[in-house]
Order: structure tokens, then C-alpha cells, then sequence
């Protein structure tokens, strides 16, 4: 395989890349890996990278059956092209002559009486691409190209190529994002993580409609001569209209140790105070001490632990490098509202920790009497997967009268998320609810490991959240933490994982 920055044939300013492969099925899967990842750089959903392998993989199984006749060394060239609109594959072969202008069809009506296996592969290729052609070059052979529009334009495609300039700041002014600023701030982005940041930060007209439709409360410090040198923003919480999370931070490399990220998360908690929040939570990667120690300085207090959380191969760049497996993060929370009381019905080898989270976080807790009736109605259980991230959150807002349905329930919904290959399930149980203790229980018995504490993060009050465990690498490797509490939290997690029951805490 060769990459470069333009080929005979391409568009201006396109990147490229060329696999030949010989026309055998133990190489076949290499090119389809290749062109599926290639679309998920360039910005395509899941959907569309689907799309793209399906195309690929039938192309290639009607080039073998149609113009090779079976396995054959004969060589295949599969010149890929990254363009401002979308990814166009140009396939060339040099096998039988083909009639272009009569290209086997399809008919679902005649499957069964006749053998259409090529029109099939053409059919289900044409389905999902917006272009599609072919060309009989004579000596020079067949040439197949195939065009897959993506939706928006990827920041890839409006990155300028000069490097930046020096840091004059001249001071900063921090305030709401306008709308034509979101392709610095998606540029601000690819400088602080590279392409390893949630997808919808490299689109501006994502964050331009997030912003507007509330999804996304940006702010943004721009220097005196106009760059966009920092970012912070509150994300709305489906389901929780009082609660967000504080995060997207990113500060231009050049203007970094000018306190611009401690100025934006304040500005951040300032402006969720203004609109009437009641808590604000964090999610800090664990792969360096600098955003946990930020959210701590503003409030925050460590709540859990998420295992195994981020995207592979994070490039934190100067801050902590590339990250070879899942990072893990950690919750933080800041209650905005005067606190008030819980009642809560937590697992007895968890309580000590529970109990020491919830002391940190300076929120006053008692148990639910063992008489406290369990809640009236039908659970209420939800499923919510990230794609991005490859993990999924289980949540049950109402565990009903029967607890043990409950169990059953969240083992049947782990098992099916580990055949999809989820990295991590993160439970998140109702524990002001009678019941969730015997449902912890016997999530334990099927590998859930403790979490932490979510406060606020159900409708109807506060969440033990445990988690499965299910991606290969060690989830503690890399891993760095900032406040004593982090460090217990951690070990106890650790040990609970390895098989050990957790530390005694040491009075």
C-alpha cells in the first residue's frame, strides 16, 4: 500500500492511497478493513462506512467471478481518494473482457429460478453508492469507480496548511461562540486531539445547529488579534434538562500556559449557574492529571470510575502522547442547587466507599429502612449506546416490585451488548429505590464491578453505577489520578477486577 497527497486523476488537494492485492480470499479481508477505516477518518457515520465496505466487498467478489473465474494471482488495484465531498474508489483489473454496455441485472422475482449471483453483487453495490461506473479500457482492462457522498464537510478538508503563527495574545476576551466561529473551534479540536475527539466536533455546521438548538452551549477565548485560541462548552444531557456536562476543552497549542482553560471552565460554571442548573458533571481522561485537576479547582468532586471509557488510540499530543488502549475516565460533579438528604438502599460491601463519596462530595446520606416499600408500577429500563466511545450505559429509572426480573433483564441486555462487541457497560441503578441493593447483588454475580456514585443522574434521584467490563487491555494501564480520593477510588476498583475482594478502608 502507498499514500500520498494527490494521484493521476484526482481531485486538487485530495488524499490517496493504493492497495493491490491478488485476487485470493485470505486478502480480501485486508482491503475491506482498509476502505471501512479510511471512511471513518474521513468523517463518514457508521452507516455510511458500512456502505462503503459493502460496496467494496461486492465489486470485489463480481471482478473474481465474473473477469477472473475463482481465486487468481492476478492483481487488483483499489486506488482510494479522500475528497471535500466524499470517498471515490477507482478499481482496476486486467482479467476477461467484460460487455460494459450489458452488465448482469437483477430480479428479485427470478432468484429462485435462476443463478444471479453477479447481478446480485452489482445490485447490492449500486444500492448504497451515489456513483457507480465502469469503463472497459481495452489492453489496460476494466476500471470500476465508485463515488460515496458524505454528509457535511469534514474539517480534514478546511485545515489550512500553513503552520500557526506566534502566540501575540494581546489579551483574551471569553464569551459565547458565534456561529461563524465553529470551524475554529473544530480546528481547535484537531490541534488539541488530533482526529481522536467525539465526531461531531470536526463539522462546523454540527456545531453551529448543536449551539442553536441548545444541544451545545460554547464559549470561546479569542485573542486580541481575533484567533478563536480556546474553547469550553456545557452538553446537554438527554433527559435531564437541569443537568449538563462541562467539558470540549481545547486550547490552541500556541497559546497554552496563559490560564485560558482555568478562565473557560469558570466561565462555563458561571453560565450554568446563570441558566438555573442544578449539578454539572465531568467526565476527565485519566491519561493525565491536567483536566481532573482543573474540574477539582473549580468545585468538582470525584464520584466514579469509568473503565476502559475512551476511544483507542487518543493522541493527547504534549499532554500525556498517544494512548495505546482504552483510557479510562473519571466522574466529577458539582451540585449547584442547596443540597438535600438521601435515603439510599446501597450493596453492604459497598457502603464504606459509597459513604466516602458521598462525605467528599459534601452531600448528607442514610439507608432506606429495610421496611421501605419497593415502587409501585413496571420497571423502566433504557439502553443507550455510544458509538464513538463503543460502550453503552444501562439504565434503570424504576426497579418495580420485583427485583429479580430487574437482574434478569440486565444480564440479558450485557450478554447481547458483548456479542456486538461493546468495550464497556456502565449500570446505572435507582439506589433511593428499595431494591437496588439486591439487584447490585446479583449484577455482581454476573461481573459488574463498582463504579461509583452518579448524583442527580436518574429523574427520580441519585445512581450506583457499576460496569462490565468487556474490551481486552488492562483498563489501569496509563492510568494517572488527582486527588487522594481518585487514587482510593481507583485501587479499590482495581482490586475488585483482579478478583480480590475490595480494600478495607483504613480509618
Amino acid at each position: 500500500m502507498d499514500a500520498g497527497e494527490s494521484r493521476e486523476g484526482a481531485s486538487p488537494g485530495a488524499l490517496t492511497a493504493r492497495v493491490s492485492i491478488p485476487a485470493r480470499g485470505a486478502f480480501k479481508p485486508a482491503v475491506l478493513d482498509f476502505a471501512e477505516s479510511l471512511a471513518e477518518g474521513a468523517g463518514f457515520g457508521m452507516r455510511e462506512q458500512q456502505h462503503v465496505r459493502l460496496a467494496v466487498e461486492e465489486v470485489l467478489e463480481f471482478i473474481c467471478r465474473a473477469a477472473l473465474g475463482g481465486e487468481s494471482d492476478e492483481a487488483i488495484d483499489f486506488d482510494f481518494e479522500v475528497r471535500g465531498d466524499g470517498l471515490r474508489v477507482v478499481v482496476t483489473e486486467k482479467g476477461l473482457p467484460l460487455d460494459v454496455r450489458h452488465l448482469p441485472g437483477f430480479s428479485a422475482e427470478q432468484a429462485l429460478e435462476s443463478d444471479q449471483a453477479d447481478g446480485l453483487s452489482l445490485h447490492l453495490a449500486r444500492n448504497v453508492l451515489d456513483g457507480f461506473e465502469f469503463e472497459n479500457r481495452g489492453r489496460e482492462g476494466l476500471r470500476i469507480v465508485l463515488f460515496k457522498k458524505r454528509e457535511g464537510r469534514h474539517v480534514m478538508h478546511r485545515m489550512a496548511a500553513a503552520p500557526p503563527e506566534a502566540a501575540d495574545p494581546g489579551g483574551f476576551e471569553i464569551r459565547p461562540a458565534r456561529e461563524d466561529e465553529a470551524l475554529e473551534i473544530a480546528r481547535c479540536a484537531y490541534l488539541t486531539y488530533g482526529y481522536t475527539y467525539e465526531d461531531y466536533i470536526y463539522y462546523p455546521e454540527r456545531i453551529a445547529e448543536m449551539n442553536r438548538a441548545g444541544e451545545l452551549r460554547s464559549l470561546v477565548a479569542v485573542a486580541g488579534n481575533g484567533t478563536v485560541a480556546g474553547h469550553c462548552a456545557l452538553k446537554a444531557l438527554e433527559g435531564h434538562p437541569g443537568r449538563a456536562e462541562l467539558g470540549v476543552l481545547f486550547v490552541r497549542p500556541e497559546y497554552r500556559r496563559h490560564g485560558l482553560g482555568a478562565s473557560l471552565w469558570g466561565a462555563a460554571v458561571d453560565l450554568a449557574r446563570t441558566e438555573g442548573l442544578r449539578s454539572l458533571i465531568s467526565r476527565s481522561v485519566t491519561g493525565h492529571r491536567a483536566s481532573q485537576a482543573m474540574a477539582v479547582r473549580h468545585g468538582f468532586r470525584d464520584c466514579a470510575l469509568f473503565l476502559s471509557l475512551f476511544p483507542r488510540a487518543v493522541d493527547l499530543k504534549d499532554l500525556g502522547g498517544l494512548q495505546a488502549g482504552k483510557m479510562s475516565g473519571m466522574l466529577q460533579w458539582l451540585g449547584l442547587a442547596p443540597a438535600r438528604s438521601r435515603r439510599l438502599d446501597v450493596p453492604a460491601r459497598h457502603a464504606d466507599m459509597v459513604e466516602e463519596l458521598y462525605r467528599r462530595a459534601e452531600l448528607a446520606i442514610g439507608r432506606l429502612p429495610a421496611s421501605a416499600p419497593p415502587p409501585a408500577g413496571e420497571p423502566v429500563m433504557n439502553v443507550r449506546r455510544t458509538a464513538v466511545l463503543n460502550v453503552a450505559n444501562i439504565e434503570v429509572a424504576r426497579l418495580g416490585p420485583e427485583p429479580g426480573v430487574v437482574a434478569q433483564w440486565v444480564a440479558g441486555a450485557c450478554r447481547k451488548l458483548c456479542r456486538e462487541k461493546v468495550d464497556t457497560i456502565y449500570l446505572y441503578l435507582p439506589m433511593e429505590q428499595a431494591g437496588a441493593a439486591a439487584v447490585a447483588e446479583a449484577c455482581a454475580q454476573e461481573g459488574f464491578l463498582f463504579s461509583g456514585i452518579a448524583p442527580d443522574a436518574l429523574a427520580e434521584g441519585d445512581a450506583l453505577v457499576m460496569q462490565y467490563v468487556n474490551a481486552p487491555e488492562d483498563p489501569f494501564a496509563q492510568m494517572t489520578t488527582w486527588t487522594p480520593m481518585a487514587e482510593r477510588l481507583r485501587e479499590y476498583i482495581r482490586a475488585e477486577w483482579r478478583g480480590m475482594d475490595p480494600p478495607v478502608r483504613e480509618e
